[in-house]
């Protein structure tokens, strides 16, 4: 299932709290925080 919401097409970027790391989409930043742990 694909899902598309408007905070992938913003042009912000999202950080990581544990390491400062910046994406700039949002599924970037969920898969991030996937790898490093926070979210299960």
């Amino acid at each position: 299932m694909i899902e598309t919401t408007e905070e992938t097409n913003a042009e912000s970027t999202i950080a990581c709290d544990a390491c400062g790391n910046e994406f700039h989409s949002a599924k970037a930043a969920k898969q991030h925080m996937y790898d490093v742990g926070l979210l299960r």
